[in-house]
C-alpha cells in the first residue's frame, strides 16, 4: 500500500506516520511510565483546555486516545492489518485542542483476502499485543497520574470503539463479507480474554452494552447513552455536556439536539 494509501484511511484517527507537525507538544509514549514526564504533558493539555483538575484532564485525553485504538481496529477489521502500537513506536503530539499518534514501523498482512480466510498466526495473538503492550499501559498510567478510576476510563474507551464500530457498520455499500468481518471481530473484541489481552484484571473491562434513547433525526432513532461521564462538563463555558452524556436527562438531551439544528 502506498504512503498517501495509508495516510487517506488512518486521517480521521489522526494517525501520523511522517512528521508530527511544527509546533506541537510531544511525549514519547514509553515516557508515560514517567509519572513527573507525563503530568508535565498532561498539565500543558489541561492548561489549553481549562481544565480544572487532573481527573478532567485525563478523562479528556482518554477520550482522544481512543481515536488510537480505533485506528487499530480500523486496520485489523477492515484492512486485515496489523498496526504494531508497541509504545515504543508511539508518539504522542498536541497541538491546538488535538491528540495526535505518530506511529513508526510498517504494517503487517494479518490474513489473505476475502471472509473466508483463515486468521495468520499474528492475527492470532495481535488483540492480546495491542491490549496488554499498548491499551493497558496508557490507561493505567492516567490512571495513576490523574488518580481516574480505570473503570471510568475503560467505558470512555468502549464507548468510542461502539461508537466507531457503528459507524463503519451503517456505511452506504458495505459490503455483506466486511460487514461480517467487523460483526465478529466486534464480537471477539468483547469476548471474556484472558491474561494475555489483560493482564492482572480478572476479566475483560471492555463492554458493548449501552442504553439507548430514542432521538428523532437520528438514523434508526436512537441514540447510545455513555456509561460514564467523559467530564467534559467540567470545562469552563454554559452547558457543556455532550449529547451522550449519562448525567442529562432525555428531555435535556432532545432539547440540545434541537437547539443545534
Amino acid at each position: 500500500m502506498s504512503k498517501a494509501a495509508e495516510e487517506t484511511w488512518m486521517a480521521p484517527y489522526r494517525i501520523i506516520r511522517g512528521e508530527i507537525p511544527k509546533g506541537a507538544e510531544e511525549l514519547p509514549q514509553t515516557d508515560m511510565a514517567d509519572s513527573e514526564k507525563l503530568l508535565a504533558f498532561l498539565s500543558k493539555i489541561g492548561a489549553e483546555l481549562k481544565s480544572p483538575a487532573a481527573q478532567v484532564t485525563g478523562s479528556l485525553f482518554m477520550k482522544r486516545y481512543g481515536l488510537l485504538v480505533a485506528g487499530a481496529m480500523h486496520g485489523y477489521m477492515r484492512r486485515r492489518q496489523a498496526m504494531d502500537l508497541s509504545p515504543e513506536r508511539v508518539t504522542l503530539a498536541w497541538r491546538e485542542g488535538e491528540l495526535s499518534f505518530r506511529v513508526d514501523g510498517e504494517l503487517a498482512l494479518l490474513t489473505e483476502s476475502g471472509p473466508d480466510s483463515t486468521k495468520s498466526a499474528v492475527s492470532a495473538g495481535y488483540l492480546d499485543r495491542l491490549f496488554a503492550e499498548q491499551v493497558c499501559f496508557a490507561l493505567t498510567s492516567i490512571a495513576r497520574t490523574c488518580r481516574n478510576a480505570e473503570r471510568k476510563l475503560w467505558a470512555t474507551l468502549s464507548y468510542s470503539l461502539y461508537y466507531w464500530t457503528t459507524a463503519w457498520l451503517s456505511e452506504p455499500g458495505l459490503g455483506k463479507g466486511e460487514s461480517q468481518f467487523i460483526q465478529q471481530d466486534y464480537a471477539e473484541l468483547l469476548s471474556p480474554g484472558g491474561a494475555d489481552r489483560f493482564p492482572g484484571m480478572s476479566g475483560n473491562p471492555l463492554t458493548g452494552r449501552f442504553r439507548m434513547a430514542a432521538v428523532p433525526g437520528k438514523p434508526d432513532g436512537r441514540l447510545a447513552i455513555r456509561s460514564e461521564c467523559c467530564l467534559l462538563y467540567c470545562l469552563p463555558g454554559k452547558d457543556r455536556h455532550c449529547l451522550t452524556c449519562p448525567r442529562i436527562t432525555d428531555e435535556q438531551r432532545l432539547a440540545k439536539l434541537q437547539s443545534a439544528t
